[in-house]
């Protein structure tokens, strides 16, 4: 992508609209539009403020949410003018996935979108809501940043077995490092344990193994 926008026939592009887009759009776009853009972000900002945010709201273990309707920054995440706001703390959304979050907020996301149009609530001089007094109150907010491997990486010292369970159903499968310091015949069942699952071996000498929590718990059921 060269960063240019297309140029309908009928004539220059008034507004760009991004849901969910998890990217920055390029000035070089927001310029042409005549009144830049507009962001559907599925959160109550500031909160989970970021390119993951149905993500972290249910890592976070909040069952209240909501969405926040606001102009496109040229270069930061989430750094435009607020124009609509779900009403803290939201709504219960009882989801626990994040497809099943998507589906709860998407509705809402689109009715305050088209209210907003319809008002032209994005054509200067906007009038900026008021972001959550409670958020703006808070020490400590949550910033959104996107899933990687490191948070499918299991931390045995901390995550409980509800934790675990809920970052499988939301980031889906987990792995860990296991390292078994076995010598003999199980030394061996353990090396074709590993081959046969498709592990990587991590330390051919210890018997070391990196494998998804699935594999973690029937390998280990094998030397049981």
């Amino acid at each position: 992508m060269d960063g240019k926008a297309p140029v309908p026939a009928q004539g220059p592009i008034n507004l760009v609209i991004a849901v969910s887009f998890g990217l920055l759009v390029s000035p070089r776009i927001l310029k042409l539009a005549k009144y830049g853009g507009l962001n559907v972000h599925p959160s109550i900002l500031p909160e989970f403020r970021g390119p993951a945010p149905l993500h972290h709201t249910l890592l976070n273990g909040r069952r209240t949410t909501g969405v926040t309707l606001q102009t496109l920054h040229p270069t930061r995440f989430d750094g435009g003018k607020t124009i609509d706001q779900t009403p803290y703390p939201g709504i219960e959304h009882g989801a626990e996935t994040v497809e099943d979050l998507r589906d709860v907020l998407a509705p809402m996301g689109a009715d305050m979108l088209v209210q907003s149009i319809r008002n032209y609530s994005f054509v200067p001089p906007i009038q900026q809501a008021s972001e959550s007094e409670a958020f703006q109150t808070s020490a400590v907010l949550t910033y959104a940043s996107k899933v990687g491997p490191k948070d499918r990486h299991i931390d045995w010292a901390t995550w409980t077995a509800t934790d675990i369970l809920r970052r499988q159903k939301i980031i889906g499968p987990l792995w860990n490092t296991t390292e078994a310091q076995i010598e003999g015949q199980i030394m061996i069942e353990a090396s074709l344990a590993a081959r046969r699952t498709g592990l990587v071996p991590i330390s051919a000498n210890l018997g070391a193994f990196r494998q998804s929590s699935h594999d973690f718990v029937a390998f280990h059921a094998r030397l049981t």
